[in-house]
């Protein structure tokens, strides 16, 4: 028995292929929380076990045939590639065992033929960390089945998203690569994000997710962002535009438009606002209308997080199942403003008065004709409570807090 095991009947086995930057972000997750998941780590594939690295060294192998005799319940595919990944979740599925992928390649290029077979098999499986990282929009989309999605566009390279906003702040293609490479956002070799081809399998899953087409990335057109250059952001920007690496799928007449591109975006439109390394998805449905998701789409704890709540959910685990406790309802102090009209709401001794009676000290004090507005800085029950008593005698008042 490895010690890292619990013994613990109620929870459940994962196995973990990979030990990159997301695989051994799941396997440091699920030791250190393993009891408030209800999870632990059966065996962690890799290619050399005696390769330094943090996860504890008795989960490492590099037989296949362990991982499974370990007898998990659930199979985290982080290996990447369509072989030797699609084998062995083949034989995961075969097996009756869920499987989560973050493998937008493999999904990409097989995703029918597995999604066939995790049908015959009743293993289900997940894939939302391989679209948008931490950006739940599988998620949304399962939802929207009983809508028809329309259309999409989409950013969802965090890489690239990352440097076209670095290059519009003065940097260079080279140095902004530079800068997302030493911060985890791209891969040694970024060839696979710059030319578009990531983007190109992440339209493919969204595609069939949304019910529009079940496509392969050799058929759709593709550019990335190699020939971009800062005359042309200068000049997005002169025409009130940005460029962004955009992901398009349209059901339309006579048949479908799928392209990824770099495109000129309105300045007002949902993704010019994303910065960095986040990821955006506009979704335009016939019911819903337009619906518009965003987060963080690169980095491995937000892929981490949409891994976990994958086999979270193939384990049929809802959040209060995993013994959470209950936190009792309060609020957090911050600044408020309190607007009072009324007969005396512009008496600065009952103000202040009423200040000192609470331990209050006043951030700001606005007094005119009709009435007052109020800084301060507390609870919201204690500012509404404040609110109420200024505003006796026959006044009004409306207390908001300062979102940060």
């Amino acid at each position: 028995m490895i010690a890292h095991h619990s013994g613990c009947r109620h929870r459940a086995r994962v196995a973990v292929l990979g030990c990159g930057v997301v695989g051994s972000e799941v396997v440091r997750q699920v030791l250190a929380r393993g009891d408030e998941l209800g999870l632990e780590v059966a065996r962690v594939l890799v290619r050399d076990p005696h390769r330094p690295r943090e996860v504890p060294r008795e989960l490492l192998t590099a037989d296949a045939e362990e991982v499974f005799a370990a007898a998990p319940d659930v199979v985290v595919e982080a290996i990447g590639g369509v072989e030797p990944a699609g084998r062995l979740v083949e034989r995961a599925l075969r097996a009756g065992i869920a499987v989560v992928s973050a493998n937008k390649t493999l999904l990409a290029h097989r995703g029918p033929a597995l999604r066939r077979l995790s049908g015959a098999s009743g293993a289900p499986l997940a894939c939302e960390a391989a679209v948008g990282s931490a950006v739940p929009v599988l998620a949304a989309l399962r939802q929207l089945a009983g809508d028809r999605v329309l259309s999409l566009r989409a950013v969802v390279n965090g890489t690239c998203n990352f440097i076209l906003t670095r290059m519009e702040s003065g940097l260079g293609m080279d140095a902004a690569l530079r800068e997302a490479q030493e911060r985890g956002l791209a891969e040694a070799d970024p060839s696979a994000d710059l030319s578009g081809r990531d983007s190109a399998e992440k339209l493919c899953i969204l595609g069939s997710a949304a019910g529009l087409a079940e496509l392969t990335p050799d058929a759709v057109p593709t550019r990335g962002i190699e020939g971009v250059c800062p005359d042309d952001l200068a000049e997005a920007r002169r025409a009130g535009r940005c460029l962004r690496l955009v992901a398009e799928l349209e059901a339309g007449v006579p048949g479908l438009f799928a392209r990824v591109g770099p495109a000129l975006v309105p300045r007002a439109h949902p993704l010019a606002s994303l910065h960095g390394e986040e990821n955006g998805v506009l979704l335009r449905c016939e019911l819903a209308g337009d619906l518009f998701l965003r987060g963080p789409g690169a980095g491995p704890r937000p892929t981490a997080s949409a891994i976990l709540g994958d086999v979270l959910r193939v384990l049929g685990r809802a959040r209060a199942e995993r013994g959470e406790g209950r936190r009792s309802a309060t609020s957090p102090v911050r600044d408020q403003r309190i607007r009072v009209r009324g007969p005396r709401a512009s008496c600065p001794a009952r103000m202040l008065g009423a200040l000192r009676e609470r331990a209050l000290e006043p951030l700001d004090l606005t007094l005119t004709r009709h009435g007052s507005t109020l800084g301060v800085r507390s609870r919201d029950g204690c500012a509404v409570a404040l609110g109420v008593a200024l505003a006796t005698e026959g006044g009004e008042s409306l207390v908001t807090p300062v979102l940060e």
